[in-house]
């Protein structure tokens, strides 16, 4: 059973839903299906690989910032600002506007923002020589950018899947 798929009840008449995503019956609609050629056209909005790739960066830029070497572009204040980055932009752009409607879109967006204000506070806890609990939100931002790696994969199998 696919990851978003555990996201969404059953559905109400108990018939099982279509394998092929793609087509639904007519007057049916669903949480999961996009319009023919719309999956095809969001992975030409962003490169998904590209996504995880430069958010996976994040990472260790912060831990390096967790042991001393903090980048001066680093600033709490622009951190914390989910469209600092490449996939916040998309992720308030072109992605809200193709899945926003999804519920585990609402969740990717919630886990980057959490993401984002967690590298911020602990970027202020640093600046505040406060080592445990910087180490405490390193804890929880390397957490979260976790899950959103596993959501934008998820996200891109779906994806393909359906163009």
């Amino acid at each position: 059973m696919g990851f978003f798929s555990r996201l969404f009840p059953p559905r109400d008449d108990g018939r099982a839903a279509p394998d092929d995503w793609t087509s639904l019956p007519q007057g049916e609609s669903s949480a999961l299906a996009l319009p023919a050629g719309a999956a095809a056209q969001l992975l030409t909005s962003l490169d998904i690989d590209q996504a995880i790739a430069s958010h996976a960066r994040w990472v260790p830029w912060l831990e390096q910032a967790l042991h001393g070497v903090v980048d001066a572009q680093l600033q709490p204040e622009v951190i914390e600002r989910e469209d600092c980055s490449e996939l916040g932009q998309w992720l308030r752009g072109s992605g809200q506007q193709a899945l926003g409607h999804l519920p585990a879109f609402d969740m990717l967006v919630r886990r980057n923002r959490f993401f984002h204000t967690q590298a911020a506070e602990m970027l202020t806890l640093i600046a505040a020589d406060e080592p445990r609990q910087a180490e405490q939100a390193f804890k929880a931002c390397r957490h979260a950018s976790t899950q959103v790696v596993l959501l934008l994969k998820e996200l891109r199998r779906g994806l393909v899947r359906n163009s």
